[in-house]
């Protein structure tokens, strides 16, 4: 379910134009910020967030580089343990 309103999509790794342009489709009108590199695709979704809730919506695969990201800045788990 997509959240009703969405300010901002940041989309990150093998495939984000594909997914920018399949949520511009859904008719998603939020400025869609692609960027190759899970981590600077988080702090900027982070940013955009300015404090209210983000969600993030990955592959399994994406999840767990997300894990190991979030685990590098101390917030989570690494998922392997």
């Amino acid at each position: 379910m997509v959240p009703p309103a969405v300010a901002s999509d940041h989309d990150a790794g093998a495939t984000p134009r594909d997914l920018a342009a399949y949520l511009a489709a859904l008719g998603i009108d939020a400025p869609i910020v692609v960027e190759r590199v899970l981590g600077r695709a988080l702090d900027a979704a982070v940013a955009a967030a300015d404090g209210g809730p983000l969600y993030a919506l990955p592959t399994y695969t994406a999840l767990l580089e997300l894990r190991d990201v979030l685990a590098d800045r101390g917030v989570a788990g690494r998922w392997s343990e």
